[in-house]
């Protein structure tokens, strides 16, 4: 990372320093994420200072990240920051740095917009950048760049889903409160007498309705609790069985943002769906004698309203019954769907060899050797390298150029360099 990245996100270390720009020239300084702190240095308050080695070189920490910081998103999360200064060196004299090289994109942009800026003014701003340097260097002409919000990155190509399973889930809501509102006119029409004797006593419509409401504050406030004490029991669950695509998954938790918008829901469901129970139980006669009698002056537009409301529960049940059976077909034909080679007994192994250790033939001839031994194991049926691993969501362009030849133009990736938006490799 470069030296304004913490800046950049509005954040600092909460012990030590971040990294200054003399660090991008050379410092072997390293900032660490809270967790490893705590979990490798037993939260020592004089680990500024101390030694780590990466990839057989020696680091010193200069900073202890926040709690709960994370960037980028990944799985698992990044535990330990450094300079660009590490991709500055060379294994042979002469050599230029990978970040030198006009071919290498590997680097992520990230920016903040000054207000009144929006995306659409950043990118109209880039498009004129990215001109001039395809008139400097017309072999990289055709490399745009895009602009995306940090949010829609991270979010990537679940939004769609994330937003069925809302839908879903409010259905789900809606149902219960439909169903929830004709079991309360139900009860209000068997609290008919009651009703009419707190009327006749001298309780006013509002006093009455009021009363009602509370109560049904009080149902909602006990349904929220029970969801919020299943939500505390099954999160951990869900986490792990949830799909890796969803970045960021792991640090999904209960906090203050989803308890505040919980208890919103709830007190708009209970007034939402309770306000008319309500009303058409605080308009009981109040010279009602009996029971019997209020059973049997039971007026038409209740008896209209609850059929009304049976007939939406049916119709959004019958939508959310569709839709589940609709995404578990797509889901066995995904399932079915071959994917082009066999997957049974494949075991994958992900690994890096460090560079300082390893020099490039070095690693040739490491990979050569693991290939025989692994081919030779009895259990070992085949064996074979790759970057990256099928159907892995990674992907690699590597380029290259014939001498004498001029540079052939490259046709347009739909992702280039790009500010907050992760670029194609």
């Amino acid at each position: 990372m470069s030296s304004e990245l913490y800046s950049t996100l509005g954040t600092q270390p909460v012990l030590g320093r971040g990294f200054r720009p003399e660090d991008e020239r050379g410092g072997d300084v390293a900032v660490i994420s809270d967790s490893l702190w705590r979990s490798q240095f037993a939260a020592a308050a004089d680990v500024i200072g101390r030694p780590i080695t990466l990839n057989a070189r020696r680091f010193t920490v200069i900073g202890v990240m926040a709690p709960g910081f994370l960037f980028p998103i990944s799985v698992p999360p990044a535990q330990i920051w450094i300079t660009l200064a590490e991709d500055a060196r060379v294994e042979h004299p002469g050599d230029a740095p990978l970040t030198a090289e006009r071919g290498a994109h590997l680097l992520k942009v990230i920016g903040r917009l000054r207000p009144p800026a929006t995306v659409a003014s950043a990118q109209a701003d880039l498009d004129v950048i990215a001109a001039a340097i395809a008139r400097e260097f017309p072999f990289h002409g055709d490399r745009g760049v895009r602009v995306a919000r940090q949010l829609d990155v991270i979010v990537g190509d679940t939004r769609q889903s994330l937003l069925v399973l809302l839908a879903a889930v409010g259905c789900v809501l809606l149902i219960a409160c439909v169903n929830l509102a004709n079991l309360l006119l139900g009860r209000g029409a068997g609290r008919s007498q009651e009703i009419a004797m707190r009327a006749a006593l001298g309780a006013s419509t509002r006093r009455i309705v009021r009363q009602l409401l509370t109560e049904s504050l009080v149902l909602a406030a006990l349904g929220t609790a029970c969801g919020l004490a299943l939500a505390y029991g099954s999160i951990a669950g869900l986490v792990r069985w949830s799909p890796v695509a969803l970045r960021g998954l792991d640090q999904v938790a209960i906090d203050a943002t989803v308890l505040a918008f919980t208890a919103g829901v709830a007190i708009v469901s209970a007034l939402a769906f309770g306000i008319v129970p309500a009303i058409q139980a605080a308009r009981t006669d109040p010279t009602l004698g009996s029971q019997g009698a209020s059973r049997a002056t039971a007026g038409r537009m209740q008896r209209r309203l609850r059929a009304a409301l049976v007939v939406a529960e049916t119709a959004v049940g019958v939508v959310l019954l569709v839709g589940a059976g609709l995404l578990l077909r797509s889901f066995d034909r995904l399932v079915r769907t071959p994917p082009g080679f066999d997957p049974d007994h494949v075991v994958t192994a992900n690994f890096r060899l460090p560079d300082s250790r390893y020099p490039y033939l070095k690693q040739i001839a490491f990979y050569d050797r693991l290939r025989a031994d692994l081919g030779a194991l009895p259990d070992v049926e085949a064996m074979a390298a790759t970057v990256p691993l099928p159907m892995s969501g990674s992907r690699y362009t590597i380029s290259f150029e014939l001498e004498g030849a001029a540079a052939p133009r490259r046709p347009a990736l739909s992702d280039g360099v790009s500010t907050s938006r992760r670029s194609a490799p």
